[in-house]
């Protein structure tokens, strides 16, 4: 189990209309299991709070958005 701080992010959203958002913040907290040997899986959840985006070449100092995401992962150690 773990749990971070994030002290800075920065996300870009692409499509019709493209925008940048920074000065980012936010907390995240996972869990990690190991039943099989050698394969790992973890589960962590994140949400960012942004407190400026540009849109248009135009940029925004406000509170605009909070991102919740939620992230599995598996992995497998490789040694060569």
């Amino acid at each position: 189990v773990y749990a971070a701080y994030i002290f800075s992010a920065t996300a870009e959203v692409k499509g019709d209309d493209d925008f940048d958002f920074e000065k980012g913040s936010g907390q995240k907290v996972g869990l990690g299991f190991t039943g099989i040997p050698f394969v790992d899986i973890n589960f962590e959840y994140r949400t960012v709070s942004y407190k400026e985006y540009t849109a248009a070449g135009v940029t925004n100092d406000e509170d605009v958005t909070k991102s919740n995401a939620f992230f599995v992962g598996v992995s497998v150690p490789l040694t060569f």
